[in-house]
């Protein structure tokens, strides 16, 4: 009976190392089924990000290693060996103007001071030229302290958007008047969420101080016209019809001056008329 005993408690703990060998072998299978797919996913990101030409990078702080896409070398018009694996790669051919602006947006994304890394610099090519890139990425995986330990991103070449966008300011510095654009909201707030330079000369307001308070210049119409123009443009909000005026505003150091205003609003998504 004894021996019976003995021979039913060996084979209940070979049927327990059994159990387990086989739960460990399905957790390895597990986590190479799970690599597999992180690869594959992995090479899919890649592949629809190249094929939109941008490139990509994907930057490992525990080995201080970065791999640059093909793409990425290829953009900047280097051959595959011209590029290796450290961040100076990039760092290194970052315009000197540039630096101190792409270094803390690198530096702020990775201590925790900005949701995602987004920097928008010059970054040197083979042949010496600048070319204008956007540069974005975002922590991927922290360790159990909530320090990074991987991040990844891509390089989109906006150079001609950028020259283009230079062209549209030197015109618009150039014309006469102002370009704007006024934004009423639901909640009574008005903005000029954009205003070329040339409203300064017309309401003696920066850009910058109306962008988040329109009433300033508002504040600057003729008594004698100010309800009119009020009442035309919630008309015009209203209706979505074209806004046209001609009125008077008064300037501290300039007096009384003839304005003609010209607008055709649209409603945004978040509920107000631009």
């Amino acid at each position: 009976r004894e021996q019976r005993k003995v021979w039913l408690q060996m084979g209940l703990y070979g049927s327990a190392l059994l159990l387990s060998a086989l739960g460990l072998r399905l957790q390895q299978l597990r986590r190479r089924q799970l690599a597999a797919q992180d690869v594959a996913l992995q090479e899919r990101w890649q592949a629809v990000l190249e094929a939109t030409g941008q490139g990509v990078w994907d930057y490992d702080l525990r080995t201080e290693k970065i791999f640059y896409s093909h793409v990425w070398k290829t953009m900047l018009g280097y051959d595959e060996a011209d590029i290796g694996d450290s961040l100076s790669e990039w760092s290194s051919r970052v315009h000197p103007d540039d630096w101190d602006r792409a270094e803390k947006s690198w530096l702020d994304h990775l201590q925790g001071r900005t949701p995602v890394y987004e920097c928008l610099h010059r970054i040197r090519c083979k042949d010496g030229h600048y070319q204008s890139i956007l540069d974005r990425g975002r922590i991927i995986e922290r360790d159990a302290a909530g320090q990074p330990l991987r991040v990844v991103g891509t390089k989109t070449d906006v150079t001609e958007r950028r020259e283009l966008q230079e062209r549209l300011d030197q015109l618009v510095r150039n014309l006469p008047g102002t370009l704007y654009q006024f934004c009423m909201w639901p909640d009574g707030r008005a903005t000029f969420p954009y205003a070329s330079p040339g409203i300064e000369q017309i309401y003696e307001y920066s850009p910058e101080q109306l962008r988040e308070d329109a009433y300033l210049a508002l504040a600057r119409l003729h008594p004698q016209d100010i309800e009119r123009v009020r009442a035309d443009i919630q008309t015009s909000a209203q209706e979505l019809a074209e806004w046209r005026d001609l009125y008077r505003v008064q300037l501290p150091g300039r007096g009384e001056r003839w304005l003609s205003g010209r607008a055709q609003p649209q409603r945004v998504e978040a509920g107000g008329v631009l």
